[in-house]
């Protein structure tokens, strides 16, 4: 990394971390906020292009009539999974208004070894090349299917929330401020979001609707987002479907916290709780992330 590179990278760094005090005699409105919010979202997707954690992540199965995800095939009445897993996170902006990506590499589960603790994934991204795709997409689909439950997790990524105040996105949300909290002695504000435009930023394959709404806790001198909770569900059947259906179609909760790293002296997302609801089954995950590392690998685009 060339000196002038880790001036700017520096530089950066510090829009992302040091409060911007409002205008002098300018009290704060739901404009400015949102408008401060989207500057913020725009510099945390340039300055952390690749931001990787140590994940840990406790999960809890429990249904009625549900398949044993150790015993694919067999269903238990009254299931009950418990599942512990460690391992690494990547977190990779897309770039403009696409938000970010989450690949994980699980190497212990419930105490046992699924390969030796390495950083292969980091490194793979450290050394990008396109080559690599293949690799860590094979690594990331091995430690999705360590997770419990039968909702394919798509929203699974701490930064996700923070896509919708990138201010092209921002018009597909109505926004209004519900009230204030205090975060270390500082206040935010709480603004409900609720996706209003149609179709909804997340349609699957077949036509399925997913809307987004719920809060986000926003530092309203800086835009910093301090906390967020979504609310997903599906609203509209895909064309054909069966009566009934709608029994089947997942309810999925996403709140995370964040907080400044002394390392980097940047907020970073430090805890993710998660809810997936169907009639047969509800699977609650706690994880939890430390150690951060940020990779700079210039200009390079995302993985497919």
């Amino acid at each position: 990394m060339t000196a002038r590179f880790t001036l700017a990278l520096s530089a950066a760094l510090l829009v992302l971390s040091a409060p911007a005090g409002p205008v002098a005699g300018q009290a704060p409105t739901l404009e400015r906020v949102l408008a401060q919010a989207g500057s913020y979202a725009v510099n945390y997707s340039r300055t952390l292009p690749v931001l990787v954690a140590d994940e840990q992540s406790n999960e809890n199965l429990r249904g009625f009539g549900v398949q044993s995800s150790d015993s694919p095939g067999m269903e238990v009445a009254g299931h009950t999974e418990i599942r512990l897993l460690k391992g690494t996170l990547v977190i990779e902006s897309r770039g403009n208004e696409k938000g970010w990506q989450a690949y994980r590499d699980y190497y212990e589960v419930n105490t046992r070894l699924l390969h030796e603790k390495n950083d292969r994934l980091e490194q793979l991204f450290r050394d990008w090349s396109p080559a690599f795709a293949p690799e860590i997409s094979a690594i990331a689909d091995a430690s999705r299917r360590q997770h419990l439950g039968s909702v394919t997790r798509v929203f699974n990524v701490p930064t996700f929330t923070l896509m919708f105040l990138i201010p092209q996105n921002q018009t597909q949300f109505a926004f209004r401020r519900t009230g204030e909290k205090k975060v270390d002695g500082e206040p935010v504000w709480v603004v409900a979001f609720e996706e209003t435009k149609r179709p909804p930023m997340v349609t699957s394959k077949t036509g399925e609707e997913y809307p987004i709404h719920g809060e986000l806790w926003i530092e309203p001198a800086t835009g910093r987002l301090v906390r967020s909770k979504m609310f997903v569900e599906n609203l509209k059947p895909a064309e054909g479907s069966q009566a009934g259906s709608e029994a089947l179609r997942p309810r999925m909760t996403i709140d995370v916290s964040y907080q400044k790293d002394p390392k980097l002296q940047v907020w970073v997302p430090v805890e993710m709780k998660e809810l997936y609801e169907k009639t047969a089954e509800r699977v609650n995950c706690a994880a939890k992330y430390s150690n951060f590392r940020l990779i700079t690998p210039g200009a390079r685009p995302p993985l497919p």
